[in-house]
């Protein structure tokens, strides 16, 4: 699968260029925000095209209804509500449950803009560093358990956050915060809404996507 992704475009960004850098036999790399509804119909087609290809679905007995599937579930992510910078999508295999990963980018700037968002204070010194406890912090009604907090061995600097609610089944809330210390970007991943297993099994992928973040040259 075709896979790219740039930084801000914006000139007045104070953010840097930020490239992620995936494994594109497992992660399709999405929309951005801020992507019109042409953008984002031109981006389903040209992923449907280059999925189908990789996955030879037209040598498949069925081929007719994966391609339909796999349209509704490219269509279904391309409109995916989310405030997420940049968009990736897990799909080792037709058959595999998708994982939809939203990568999230904040500038020590926003720091004050989000406190004024919340009702409370903004931060008085070091913004970066309270943009990581912000993201980092789990809220009672986001764990039905316990919370597993653990530094990525394979993606230095990144803490990966494991919470799980009840909605009636029990699905975990997983998400990766950094903060670069040559820019003061603090970067968040998140996905959620699978299953235990499908949670664990997931995470060594999860892992390498966050190790292929890269902002202003830092991985």
């Amino acid at each position: 699968m075709e896979s790219a992704a740039g930084g801000p475009s914006d000139p007045a960004d104070p953010r840097p260029e930020v490239e992620v850098r995936p494994d594109v036999a497992v992660w399709l790399t999405g929309p951005g925000g801020g992507w019109s509804a042409e953008e984002r119909a031109s981006w389903v087609s040209e992923a449907q095209y280059a999925v189908a290809s990789d996955f030879e679905l037209e040598a498949e007995p069925n081929g007719v209804a994966l391609r339909e599937y796999l349209l509704a579930l490219l269509t279904s992510f391309s409109q995916w509500d989310t405030h997420a910078d940049l968009t990736f999508l897990r799909l080792r295999t037709i058959a595999d449950a998708p994982v939809p990963v939203g990568l999230e980018l904040y500038a020590a700037q926003d720091a004050a803009d989000i406190a004024h968002d919340l009702g409370i204070a903004p931060p008085s010194n070091d913004p970066a560093a309270w943009l990581v406890d912000l993201h980092g912090a789990v809220s009672p009604d986001e764990s039905a358990g316990e919370v597993s907090r653990e530094r990525v061995t394979d993606a230095p600097g990144w803490e990966r956050i494991v919470s799980w609610v009840a909605e009636p089944e029990v699905t975990s809330r997983v998400r990766y915060v950094r903060r670069f210390a040559g820019s003061d970007v603090v970067a968040v991943l998140r996905c959620g809404g699978l299953d235990p297993a499908a949670t664990i099994e997931a995470l060594p992928d999860l892992d390498d996507l966050a190790a292929a973040v890269v902002v202003g040259g830092e991985s």
